[in-house]
């Protein structure tokens, strides 16, 4: 029998990993539970869906616009080239986890990897990737959350990626005030933050503490990101990969990171602990 996790709590995870806020809901059919994410403040006619479907050796996430989001899909069609390259960087990370892609512009087959064959003006899009087969332990409610998490998170960020984001400003403005925030394209934003993060996990990669497993479920997702080129080298004009070129470190190493300046590289932390571990044994 199937342990389905607490569709909610799933939300919850992304709402903090990408900061936008997300309602869930759960339902089933004859292949096996099926989450939906969508979000909270766009009416489900106008905004979107990210739907996944847990089979018994498969996993399908599925993006779905509303019946009156062509505005959304206007949006998207105009992201820039940079956006465009971070939809195509995150597409690439799951194409590497045996993710396969159905991506489809104006009813005509295109490559995820390759945004500068796509066509400039949209009227349709379909959206979706499958992972199978995998092994899902149909008992774990906390092994399937994990995969929910991988996949829908990957495919929300993909996304994301392509949509203009507001920030709700509170100093000086009235409450529930909106405008548009201008920041250098080198800004720690949360949309580049998330991608990192379901591309690489919530795992420090220089000592693996992962704080879910330390602390239970208080710690799922947690972790710091940190920048290999560091904020202080970047111009205005700089772009970055938020799949090359961010990290997830737990605090503590993230810190040791920056003991010095030029910070220090992960594969250079990794080697004094080891050496430390070493000297002590």
């Amino acid at each position: 029998m199937t342990t389905i996790p607490d569709p909610e709590k799933l939300a919850t995870v992304l709402t903090e990993r990408f900061g936008i806020s997300l309602v869930s809901g759960v339902s089933r059919d004859d292949q096996g539970p099926i989450f939906d994410f969508r979000p909270a403040d766009l009416h489900e006619n106008e905004g979107f869906l990210i739907r996944t479907t847990v089979g018994w050796r498969s996993i399908v996430s599925h993006f779905e616009i509303g019946r009156f989001g062509a505005e959304l899909l206007r949006e998207m069609s105009r992201s820039s080239r940079e956006q465009k390259n971070t939809f195509a960087s995150l597409a690439r990370e799951l194409s590497g986890k045996d993710g396969k892609f159905r991506f489809r512009i104006n009813g005509n087959q295109c490559n995820p990897l390759e945004p500068s064959t796509w066509p400039e003006s949209w009227n349709g899009l379909e959206l979706e990737i499958e992972r199978t087969p995998v092994m899902i332990d149909h008992e774990s409610g906390e092994d399937i959350g994990d995969k929910v998490l991988l996949w829908a998170g990957g495919l929300l960020g993909m996304v994301l990626s392509l949509l203009p984001l507001e920030e709700e400003i509170s100093s000086g403005l009235p409450e529930g005030a909106l405008r548009r925030v201008e920041v250098n394209r080198y800004e720690r934003s949360r949309i580049n933050r998330a991608i990192c993060i379901s591309v690489h996990g919530a795992q420090c990669k220089v000592c693996g503490l992962d704080f879910k497993e330390r602390y239970g479920e208080i710690g799922r997702g947690f972790i710091h990101v940190h920048h290999v080129v560091p904020v202080s080298q970047m111009n205005a004009d700089y772009k970055i990969d938020p799949v090359s070129e961010l990290v997830p470190v737990c605090p503590n190493c993230h810190s040791m990171l920056h003991r010095q300046n030029p910070p220090l590289l992960i594969t250079e932390l990794k080697q004094y602990m080891l050496e430390n571990e070493s000297a002590e044994s």
